[in-house]
C-alpha cells in the first residue's frame, strides 16, 4: 500500500511538476495520521507499506530544504510499532526517492533500523554540473558521489535515478 506523507517541494526543479501542482511550501502528514493509514492497510491485508513524497529524507522538515532526522525516525519508529511483525516498510524507494544532498550516515542508519529496504533511490537526475544548474536542482555532482559512497558503506544498494535527455 502507498501512503502520501508530504505534499509540495521547495526546490522547483524545472523538469518536475510537484512544485507547480502542489506548491513550494511543504506539508507533512503527522506520524499519527500516517500510522492510522498503516493500520487500515494492515486491516485490508496490505502488508508492504511505501511512502509517497518528493524527498523521503525531507519528511518533517519545516521548509523541505534541511533534513529533520528526528522526525524521520519518529515516523519510521511509529510505523514499525503500528505494523508489528505483520509487514514491511519501504522508505526512500520507489515510488519516491531521496535527494543526494540529504543522504548522511545517520539517515541511512535510521532507514536500516526501521525499514525493510535493501536499497535507496538517489535522485541525481543528471551527472552534469551544467545541466544540474540549468534545471535548478540545487545539489552538486559531488553530492551524488558522496551519497552513493555512504549508501554502499551502510550496506544498502544505491539505485541512482537519471533523467536522460535533459
Amino acid at each position: 500500500g502507498y501512503i502520501e506523507i508530504t505534499r509540495g517541494c521547495p526546490w522547483g526543479c524545472r523538469f518536475c511538476q510537484t512544485s507547480y501542482i502542489s506548491g513550494r511550501d511543504v506539508r507533512h502528514r503527522s506520524a499519527g495520521v500516517i500510522c492510522d493509514n498503516v493500520r487500515i492497510l494492515l486491516e485490508n491485508k496490505l502488508t508492504d507499506v511505501r511512502f509517497i513524497t518528493p524527498n523521503a529524507l525531507a519528511y518533517g522538515s519545516p521548509d523541505g530544504r534541511k533534513p529533520d532526522l528526528r522526525k524521520v525516525e519518529e515516523l519510521l519508529k511509529s510505523a514499525r510499532k503500528a505494523m508489528g511483525d505483520r509487514g514491511r516498510i519501504f522508505f526512500g524507494t520507489f515510488p519516491s526517492e531521496v535527494r543526494p544532498d540529504f543522504v548522511t550516515a545517520e539517515a541511512l542508519k535510521i532507514i536500516k533500523e526501521y525499514a525493510s529496504n535493501d536499497n535507496i533511490i538517489i535522485g541525481a537526475q543528471s551527472g552534469s554540473r551544467k545541466v544540474l544548474d540549468e534545471i535548478s536542482r540545487g545539489h552538486s555532482v559531488r553530492d551524488i558521489y558522496r551519497a552513493v559512497e555512504l549508501t554502499l558503506k551502510a550496506g544498502l544498494k544505491a539505485n541512482v535515478d537519471f533523467i536522460f535527455g535533459l
